[in-house]
C-alpha cells in the first residue's frame, strides 16, 4: 500500500470568488469492496471546483510572478504526494 504524504493546504489555490475548495481522497469502503457513489450535491461540488481550479491555472504564465522557487516547491509537492513514484525529482 502506497503511503501519501501530508500536504499543506494553508497556501491554497484561490481565485475571484475565495479559495478554491479542496476534498479528502476517496477510498474504497471495505463493506461494499468499492469506492461509494458521490451525491448529486458532491460530485457538482467537486466538479465545480476543478472548473475553477483549471481556470485559476490558466492564468499562471511564464510571466506570472511567481519565482522559480515557488515552482519548485509545488513540484516537490507534487512529489510528496506520489509516494515511491516521483514524477520531478532531480528538478527541483
Amino acid at each position: 500500500m502506497i503511503q501519501h504524504a501530508a500536504v499543506d493546504r494553508s497556501d491554497q489555490l484561490t481565485d475571484a470568488e475565495g479559495p478554491i475548495p479542496t476534498f479528502p481522497r476517496r477510498t474504497v469502503d471495505p463493506a461494499l469492496g468499492a469506492v461509494p457513489e458521490l451525491s448529486d450535491e458532491e460530485r457538482s461540488a467537486r466538479a465545480s471546483a476543478v472548473a475553477r481550479a483549471m481556470e485559476a491555472i490558466a492564468d499562471i504564465t511564464d510571466e506570472t510572478d511567481h519565482d522559480d522557487e515557488l515552482w519548485k516547491e509545488a513540484m516537490r509537492d507534487i512529489d510528496a504526494c506520489r509516494g515511491p513514484r516521483k514524477l520531478f525529482e532531480g528538478m527541483y
